[in-house]
């Protein structure tokens, strides 16, 4: 029998052998003393929940046979309310066993309370939350190796760094090669046919499907050591980088940044490609490598390698170096030249950060984006006093944010409209209070960051507040930017009122834009009904050539009913229902073109003030000079490269898209 003993922390471990008793059977028991901790109670109120393990055992009844880890756990609970102190103790067994003769490994949680009888007896799908010392899971796989080598003949030996339940499931697994157990979701669907339980040589085939042709020794030997040594491999690979001297330090690395392990990743053979499966984490990790490639290009391999190991060592990727590459990756083409260099001197810090704030605040975008919100979504807009809580509804409100309190919440717009996140904001008056990110965590909603401008926290009146409304809708929230702190205020008359949102046409659906009465209609509502006409509009009618209109709002009528408003109204004078109907007359959907007609119905829009009616007047023009059989290949090459540029400086002026090219054959 042999008993070991861990002192508690910073104390050595040591182990005293006993001789065999009368049974034949092999025992090992490992004992722990449990950690005792020292809780701060803060009155009026405080609960503490705490899980002790006080020993752990092993079990073996013969060499090869079935092997049982168990540690019994004291569970306490403490509660305390002003001077009232209650104390639960529960005791619970958490328990593996591994048997390779029947292939079987079962994980099983039994409670026993108050030390009686046994409940809740149920398989586990995973490894038991509760962390495994080191010398437990060694003493546990030593066993099986003894196992292994009555079964198979050879005692196969595991020098694999890993630690903890998975370790033995590991083994379990694939004996003879441990480290290929933790590449079961990188290879995916393939792993079961490439890996077969008691392969000896994993590495080759590995090697054959990532393609992998001449792989380095050092690669090898860090694979018998490192599980994710190939992953790394496969990653700077894919950034171009070749270099088995710069690659080499990342093999010991078991994670890519603080909490994110590279157990993830998967590799998708058919695109040759290392990326993720999950939604936001997939996002993340596209700018992320998009902002790794530009660098390499920019500064070099080495300068890149020596920065990339610092940041992996460090964990320094947090929330301020995530906005930066949510800037980075939507505006990269659009910043300046000074702002690169400083990217490319600075990397992620913070005045790179602020920068990036600074300067894609007031870029224009190409096109703004109105955000739809369900019911449920909608409710959180309300008054709190005279505090104000709202959604941005538009893409546009977002960037305007980003203006008001100098942050990087522009570069949110595209996970507002993809429903990765939702921004709201607080105001006080004419005073902008705080800027929020929420996201959904668990099924529910959470305040991810709760900033006032420059990214400075909340006083600690705006923090009640936000505070306050989180809890209204049982929102959860991280303490640093909402949490509770001593001498905070407590406001005891909190007035609710909900506020009913007032849609602008940039939110409204088809059949609400037809449904808004002539006398509220507003300027650039005939082109936003235009441009909803055209995504449900699937093919034109032609009239029959023995059919004769009397004018050309009659043939209209007749040929596309549903645009009846921008008749009517380009027919009283309208300029903007004139620029639109000229528009309906070249982009041939609804109405056969007609260039004849487009050209009449832009000079009106001209001659009434439409800033862009003369750049589609000589867009018309161009057309038609290009429909001419005398002009060659290079002139008509030309006359669409300036079509190009025109149609670019009408979007530009955040007019819709007009289908020149399409027409001009």
């Amino acid at each position: 029998m042999i008993y070991v003993t861990v002192q508690p922390v910073g104390q050595k471990s040591f182990v005293k052998e006993l001789e065999n008793g009368e049974k034949a059977d092999i025992k090992h028991v490992l004992t722990a003393a449990a950690e005792e901790k020292d809780y701060l109670y803060k009155p009026p109120y405080i609960e503490v929940n705490g899980e002790y393990a006080f020993r752990w055992r092993i079990f073996q009844s013969t060499a090869g046979g079935a092997i049982n880890i168990a540690c019994d756990i004291a569970s306490v609970i403490i509660r305390q309310n002003g001077d009232f102190l209650k104390k639960w103790c529960t005791w619970k067994t958490v328990s593996c066993v591994a048997n390779q003769k029947k292939d079987i490994i079962l994980f099983k949680n039994l409670d026993t309370a108050y030390s009686k009888d046994l409940y809740d007896i149920r398989r586990m799908d995973q490894q038991p939350k509760l962390r495994i010392p080191d010398i437990v899971a060694g003493t546990a796989i030593e066993a099986m190796r003894d196992g292994t080598g009555v079964l198979e003949g050879i005692r196969p030996s595991v020098l694999s760094c890993t630690s903890g339940w998975e370790k033995i499931l590991a083994y379990f697994e694939h004996p003879f090669d441990v480290n290929i157990y933790y590449l079961k979701n990188f290879i995916g669907d393939a792993f079961d046919e490439l890996f077969p339980r008691n392969c000896r040589d994993n590495f080759r085939p590995l090697c054959d499907y990532l393609e992998i042709r001449k792989p380095p020794k050092s690669l090898r030997k860090a694979h018998t050591f490192y599980p994710y040594a190939v992953v790394w491999f496969c990653i700077f690979r894919q950034w171009g980088i070749h270099d088995i001297n710069l690659i080499q330090r990342f093999f010991s690395f078991q994670k890519w940044n603080k909490n994110r392990s590279l157990e993830p990743f998967h590799y998708f053979p058919k695109e040759k490609y290392v990326g993720l499966f999950n939604y936001y984490a997939k996002e993340n990790w596209k700018r992320f490598e998009y902002f790794c490639k530009w660098l390499i290009e920019r500064i070099g391999e080495k300068r890149f390698m020596q920065w990339f190991y610092q940041t992996v060592k460090e964990d320094s990727i947090g929330q301020m170096a995530k906005d930066c590459l949510r800037m980075f990756y939507g505006h990269a083409d659009d910043i300046s030249e000074e702002l690169r260099e400083l990217i490319a001197r600075e990397k992620l810090s913070n005045r790179v950060h602020n920068a990036l704030c600074s300067e894609t605040a007031f870029l224009k975008r190409q096109k703004y984006e109105r955000i739809l919100y369900e019911d449920a979504m909608a409710k959180l807009e309300c008054n709190l006093n005279d505090y104000e809580f709202r959604l941005t509804h538009s893409t546009q409100t977002i960037v305007q944010l980003g203006m008001i309190f100098s942050n990087c919440v522009a570069g949110y717009c595209d996970d507002a409209i993809n429903k990765r996140c939702a921004i709201a904001y607080v105001r006080q008056g004419d005073r902008y209070v705080a800027c929020i990110e929420l996201i959904n965590r668990h099924g529910k909603l959470h305040i991810k960051q709760a900033l006032g401008k420059y990214n400075e926290y909340l006083d600690e009146t705006d923090r009640f507040f936000c505070r306050y409304w989180a809890n209204l809708f049982k929102m959860t929230y991280e303490e640093k930017y909402l949490g509770a702190k001593e001498r905070d205020i407590i406001i005891p008359d909190v007035k609710y009122e909900r506020i009913s949102h007032q849609k602008g046409i940039d939110e409204m659906y088809l059949k609400e834009l037809q449904e808004i009465p002539k006398k509220k209609i507003v300027r650039g509502y005939y082109e936003i009904l235009w441009k909803e006409l055209k995504n449900v509009t699937k093919k034109r009618l032609n009239e029959p050539p023995w059919m004769h209109f009397t004018d050309e709002y009659a043939r209209l009528m007749y040929l596309y009913p549903e645009a009846q408003r921008i008749y009517e109204a380009a027919f009283d004078g309208n300029m903007e229902a004139a620029y639109v109907l000229g528009q309906i007359y070249m982009d041939d959907i609804g109405v056969p073109h007609d260039y004849s007609l487009a050209k009449k119905w832009m000079k009106t829009a001209k001659s009434a003030g439409h800033p862009n009616a003369w750049r589609v007047l000589k867009s018309i023009q161009l057309i038609a000079h290009m429909t001419n059989d005398d002009m060659d290949e290079y002139e008509r090459r030309l006359a669409k490269a300036i079509l190009r540029l025109r149609q670019k400086s009408i979007i530009e002026d955040g007019n819709q898209k007009l289908n020149l090219l399409d027409n001009a054959g």
